[in-house]
């Protein structure tokens, strides 16, 4: 994931390549069971928590 702290928006970044493999850019990613979104809110975090919460509760 590469985060872009520029709050304008501007033209895409230039792709970014390790070791021949370009990187996928996405919005959002699970990482050790945490949702990271592009903008860095607890929001889809939060919401996924709260499905999965839901789930098991039988609602």
């Amino acid at each position: 994931m590469i985060v872009d702290f520029r709050r304008k928006e501007s033209s895409p970044p230039s792709p970014l390549v390790i070791d021949g493999r370009t990187v996928e850019i996405v919005q959002h990613f699970k990482f050790l069971g945490s949702t990271i979104s592009s903008n860095l809110t607890w929001e889809l975090n939060v919401v996924n928590i709260v499905k999965k919460a839901l789930q098991r509760l039988y609602f």
